[in-house]
Parts: structure tokens; C-alpha cells; sequence
């Protein structure tokens, strides 16, 4: 995650949002999509 919201941060101009779209289920990383969407928030208020 961290790694992505690194990459979103190179790629995104600061007056566009970007957004979490998986194209796989994570399972094998998070217990659900709630805790993968916390995971993604923490890091994008890190600033990565």
C-alpha cells in the first residue's frame, strides 16, 4: 500500500484526486475492504 500511494503521489498533480481501485481481492493482506481502506487512508495522510 505504502508503495502505492507513493506512486499515486509521482503520477497525480496536486489539483486532481486519485482514488483506490484494486482490480484483485486482497485477502491475503487485509481482513476486508474496511481495513485495506484504513490502511490506504493512514498513508495518504502520511503524505507518503
Amino acid at each position: 500500500m505504502k508503495e502505492a500511494v507513493a506512486k499515486a503521489y509521482q503520477f497525480t498533480d496536486q489539483e486532481y484526486g486519485c482514488v483506490l481501485s484494486p482490480a484483485a481481492a486482497s485477502y491475503n493482506a487485509y481482513k476486508n475492504f474496511e481495513e485495506r481502506g484504513k490502511d490506504y487512508k493512514n498513508w495518504v495522510e502520511k503524505g507518503s
